[in-house]
């Protein structure tokens, strides 16, 4: 009788060692489990971090396109709306004056030959010039809220300057020309001299590429420079 007692000892030893094993097992796993997860948790909140960071930049991006779009639409439409109005009145009221709009991005040109404004190799408006300019400048002020900057580009051709105590090439006299507009502009109060400046080209910038037609190329350019709406006052 006495060794099945032993061997049932034995047995419930055995037993007993399974089962330990096996809830060591399990703990281990359960362990490795909560390592896993510990593991997985971070990664998949960088991830999801990642793909809002990524969402909330192209939603900036798109909103600073539109913004843009938006802005070039407006001054689009600002400047057909001073084009209209410029030259329906010039047209019906100064049949003589000679204007011609050109549009480039957020700039608008208008160009007056310069036989309105100044006789052959003078610095200084004619009597036609001063009203011309005076006419011009008093249009474009009514949309002086629209506009961000406006330069006076002084333009001449190639031919040589006469000798004089005033200036030495055409380099000087589309300066000065330049600021002769700019001067009345100011004086008489007409534009914001804040908004203003004088640039001379020479001969440097012809009308058109394929264009050099001397009476052509003599010209004052009113630059116009619209806003934006964000950088209205």
């Amino acid at each position: 009788m006495a060794a099945p007692v032993m061997r049932s000892g034995l047995g419930n030893q055995a037993l007993f060692l399974c089962i330990m094993s096996s809830i060591n097992y399990k703990s281990i796993d359960q362990s490795q489990s909560d390592e896993i997860q510990a593991i997985e948790w971070p990664s998949l909140l960088d991830a999801l971090l990642s793909i809002v960071l990524v969402v909330i930049l192209m939603l900036a991006f798109f909103m600073l396109s539109n913004l843009e779009v938006w802005d070039l639409l407006a001054i689009r439409e600002n400047q057909e709306k001073v084009k209209q109005s410029v030259s329906h009145y010039v047209k019906q009221n100064y049949p003589s004056i000679d204007l011609d709009f050109k549009t480039e991005g957020s700039t608008q040109t208008i160009n007056l030959p310069g036989r309105l404004l100044f006789a052959a190799g003078s610095k200084d408006l004619s009597q036609n010039g001063l009203v011309v300019v005076e006419i011009l400048g008093r249009l474009i002020a009514k949309y002086d809220s629209l506009l961000s900057k406006i330069e006076i580009v002084g333009h001449t051709d190639p031919s040589p300057v006469r000798a004089n105590p005033f200036f030495k090439d055409n380099l000087d006299l589309s300066c000065l020309r330049a600021a002769s507009v700019v001067r009345y502009l100011v004086d008489k109060k007409i534009i914001d001299e804040r908004k203003l400046s004088a640039v001379g080209r020479s001969f440097y910038e012809g009308i058109q590429p394929n264009v050099q037609s001397p009476s052509q190329m003599r010209r004052i350019e009113f630059r116009l420079l619209y806003a934006k709406e964000s950088e209205k006052g």
